[in-house]
C-alpha cells in the first residue's frame, strides 16, 4: 500500500527538515547548495556496480548534462532580461527546491496573501 515516488536524496533530507545551507554557484556545474550536493553524491553512488562500469557512468553523466542544458534553453531569455542575473538564478533555484520538497504544494505566507489582497483591491478600483 505504499506509493512509489521518484525522489532525490536532497529532497528527502528537505522533507526531514534539513536546511539547504549556503548557496554555491559552481562554474560548469551550476547552482547548488550543501543539502543538494550531499544528495547528489548519495544519488550517484547508489549502486556499487556503477563504479565497476566506468564507461556507463561517464555516458550517463554526459546524458544528464545534455538534458540539464536542454531544460534551461527556454529560460535564457528571462535570464538575459533580468536586472541582476545572479540573484534571479539564486531565487529561482531556491523556489524550485522548495517546490520539489513540497511535491508541488506552494505555501503562501500571510504577507503574500495580504499583498495579493492589496493588489486585487487596487485593480478593482481601476
Amino acid at each position: 500500500g505504499i506509493e512509489a515516488k521518484e525522489e532525490e536524496f536532497g529532497e528527502v533530507l528537505g522533507k526531514w527538515g534539513v536546511g539547504t545551507g549556503p548557496y554555491l554557484m559552481i562554474p560548469a556545474w551550476g547552482p547548488t547548495d550543501i543539502r543538494s550536493g550531499v544528495g547528489d553524491v548519495v544519488d550517484s553512488s547508489y549502486s556499487p556496480l556503477d563504479s565497476l562500469n566506468f564507461y556507463f557512468s561517464f555516458f550517463r553523466t554526459g546524458i544528464k548534462v545534455l538534458e540539464s542544458r536542454a531544460a534551461v534553453i527556454s529560460q535564457e531569455q528571462q535570464l538575459n532580461s533580468s536586472a541582476d542575473p545572479y540573484s534571479f538564478v539564486k531565487s529561482a533555484y531556491f523556489q524550485n527546491l522548495e517546490y520539489k520538497v513540497l511535491d508541488g504544494k506552494v505555501l503562501v505566507s500571510e504577507e503574500e496573501e495580504a499583498l495579493d489582497d492589496d493588489i486585487d483591491a487596487f485593480l478593482d478600483d481601476l
